[in-house]
């Protein structure tokens, strides 16, 4: 891209919407290039490349470039000018909005940084927003926290006070908290017979025999209505461990969280009645 000489911007994570732009022409070139094979009967979209390309740049652009197509762009001088003019207000409108951001923030002295979803879907009373940060300084769009981390100002909230702050209620954290905590209350006297029962057995067993241990006791099988499985059972409690077979050799275990594992010793074994 430089020998083209093209400028090449990294755009941060959190910003997602950074290139829509460029999403959006990409999502409508694919459009044309789908509806090209079809229409030829084509599987070899590579070889269509180039022509639908061309097409994209030849269609006229009614609402930004004024009808004019992509491809005219450069032998059009008003045009140009009238791009220009047009970028130079977006710039100025996005250079007081980051500037009111920046006095916000800095006035309120501290920040909430917001959290990643990691792309799932999040109900809309669901708190974005977790830890406070200190303000350290601000650099135009960006806001530097007390740990010397930056933050794009458009991605943080604003906090006067904290005071009063409990943090998110049950039905406000992220996931299926709410539902884990219902299962829980449920199922409590099932981990607590499973805890004695690995007490019993060294702290540990099998998934295949704790979970027959517990399907022999009455209500368990009703009570694990909606628990997708009994590793979900065991992740919902502290005092048990889930141990996958790959640590252990071939066979998934369930174990006490407040024992370590055995390990075997291995070579010849001490002669206890040897004097040193």
């Amino acid at each position: 891209m430089k020998a083209e000489g093209i400028e090449v911007y990294t755009k941060r994570k959190e910003d997602i919407n950074a290139i829509s732009t460029i999403d959006t022409a990409i999502g409508q070139l694919k459009k044309a290039l789908v509806r090209d094979t079809r229409k030829v009967g084509t599987d070899d979209w590579a070889s269509r490349l180039q022509k639908v390309t061309q097409g994209q740049n030849n269609n006229p652009i009614d609402e930004y470039l004024e009808g004019v197509p992509p491809a005219k762009v450069s032998t059009n001088p008003d045009l140009i000018n009238l791009l220009k003019d047009k970028n130079a207000r977006y710039a100025d409108y996005n250079q007081r909005r980051i500037e009111k951001r920046g006095q916000k923030i800095e006035n309120a002295g501290q920040f909430r940084i917001m959290e990643d979803m990691g792309g799932k879907f999040t109900r809309g009373f669901k708190p974005r927003f977790g830890e406070v940060r200190q303000v350290k300084e601000m650099q135009g769009a960006v806001v530097v926290d007390n740990k010397d981390k930056d933050h794009l100002t458009k991605f943080v909230l604003p906090v006067e006070d904290t005071t009063n702050d409990a943090g998110p209620r049950r039905i406000e954290q992220r996931g299926s908290a709410l539902t884990d905590a219902t299962r829980r209350a449920r199922l409590r006297p099932y981990a607590d017979e499973l805890v004695n029962f690995l007490r019993r057995n060294n702290g540990h067993a099998t998934t295949a025999t704790a979970s027959k241990h517990l399907r022999e006791q009455p209500g368990f099988t009703a009570a694990m209505a909606n628990v997708p499985s009994f590793g979900a059972f065991i992740r919902l409690f502290d005092s048990l461990k889930l141990v996958n077979a790959s640590a252990t050799g071939g066979t998934s275990k369930v174990r006490l969280t407040n024992m370590a594992p055995r390990r075997r010793l291995r070579g010849k074994q001490p002669d206890p009645d040897r004097r040193v």
